[in-house]
């Protein structure tokens, strides 16, 4: 009951000493959500099919090796993360997700010119993409949140956040499609397998996340802190003089 008397309102957060630290969480989430994590995951059996994999093999071979390179590449994360600190990894990932994001749309553009090489090309983009998400971004965004905030706001900080991710998430997995087909010119469309109705090109799509990826590097090179070996009172008192997030640690 103390606790709950103690925590912070919603309406605090917006007060000038945690309006930076409130831009910080909901920030990292807009980035999180914008590079397509979400996207890759659900639509992983369309890309495949998009690549000319068959339909019952495109899911299968999507879910078992998506779900592989995940899982492993999330434990990975645990070492890195303290051997490497948050805001290095953060800008490591996201180099990694931009050239594998890039990558893909190249493999969609020029489809006509790889031929079956589209396939394995997509692929190996795709497990490289969930490679560096699920050792940055992924952890990363969940961790900082939670660090950032001292411990009467965490609450209220970390409800955000979520909200936000959840928020982004949907805005994300909605618009593929849409996306997909509002880049896909004339003559650019895929027909896959079994299908009779032509699919959208998805490269643009990709594109698009790739240059998310490039933003989000430039926009934490300001806005990400390095939280590692930080305590919560410094971290407070931080925010309380009104220093910009990368200048935390230093």
């Amino acid at each position: 009951m103390e606790k709950d008397k103690n925590a912070a309102g919603f309406g605090e957060l917006f007060t000038k000493t945690w309006r930076v630290p409130l831009l910080v969480a909901i920030g990292i989430m807009f980035v999180q959500q914008f590079v397509g994590i979400n996207t890759v995951i659900y639509y992983a059996p369309t890309i495949f099919l998009f690549a000319g994999f068959a339909g019952a093999k495109a899911a299968i071979a999507a879910t078992v090796s998506v779900g592989i390179v995940n899982v492993l590449s999330t434990v990975l994360s645990m070492f890195l993360i303290d051997k490497l600190g948050r805001r290095k990894l953060y800008f490591i990932g996201l180099v990694g997700m931009g050239i594998s994001l890039a990558s893909l749309g190249l493999s969609f553009y020029f489809k006509d010119n790889l031929g079956d090489s589209l396939m394995w090309a997509s692929v190996i983009a795709v497990l490289v993409y969930i490679l560096f998400f699920a050792i940055s971004l992924g952890p990363l965004g969940w961790l900082i949140i939670s660090e950032i905030f001292p411990t009467k706001y965490r609450g209220v900080g970390v409800s955000v956040g979520a909200f936000s991710n959840w928020f982004f998430n949907a805005i994300v997995a909605f618009t593929f499609l849409k996306l997909a087909w509002l880049f896909t010119a004339p003559g650019m469309e895929i027909i896959t397998q079994g299908s009779t109705e032509p699919d959208p090109n998805p490269a643009g799509a990709f594109f698009v996340y790739a240059a998310v990826s490039i933003i989000g590097i430039i926009w934490g090179l300001k806005y990400i802190p390095e939280t590692k070996g930080v305590s919560l009172e410094e971290i407070e008192e931080h925010w309380r003089q009104g220093k910009m997030p990368n200048e935390l640690n230093k």
